[in-house]
């Protein structure tokens, strides 16, 4: 089934015909796989959803300006991918967005975040803004800002002006 559909694929995403079939076929293999051993250990009773794992766990150590700076070199990676004729008239365009996150309400992320100033102390999630960055042709997150909900200086366009050194100077916004 797996090879049937990679002519399929290679038209949907076609950054994939430079990939040989057989390298495709074996990262579905693989995928396929794991995702037959997850459902078999969680139906056994083996594994739980949702706990986690040493991937989990490992990425829960990970500095938040880790996480920003792999968004952005991993972004940056993708979009010098992205054929030219994707571009409007030659220059990229960038999609900005806000939004708000509740986080898990630990000591750290309660003195990081601290809570709105009309909520109980000890009740609710602490909240943290995002303004992400996405470039249109490719589709990747190329920057993202994390601050605090509320405060002086804390909405989207505060951290968007935070995130400026990280775009080109042909760069359209929207």
């Amino acid at each position: 089934m797996q090879q049937e559909r990679l002519p399929e694929l290679k038209v949907d995403r076609p950054w994939f015909k430079g990939v040989h079939s057989q390298v495709l076929q074996d990262v579905l293999r693989r995928l396929d796989k794991s995702f037959d051993n997850f459902f078999r250990r969680a139906k056994e009773g083996a594994e739980e959803p949702g706990y986690p794992g040493s991937y989990c766990k490992a990425r829960i150590r990970l500095p938040e300006g880790a996480v920003a700076s792999l968004a952005r070199q991993s972004g940056r990676r993708l979009c010098e991918l992205t054929p030219e004729a994707w571009l409007w008239k030659g220059r990229r365009v960038k999609i900005v967005d806000g939004s708000t996150v509740t986080i898990p309400d630990t000591p750290a992320n309660q003195d990081a975040y601290p809570q709105q100033h009309g909520q109980q102390p000890g009740l609710g999630f602490p909240i943290a803004r995002l303004v992400a960055v996405f470039d249109l042709a490719c589709g990747a997150l190329t920057t993202l800002g994390v601050g605090h909900y509320q405060g002086k200086a804390t909405g989207e366009m505060a951290l968007f002006r935070g995130q400026q050194s990280h775009l080109d100077r042909d760069d359209v916004m929207s």
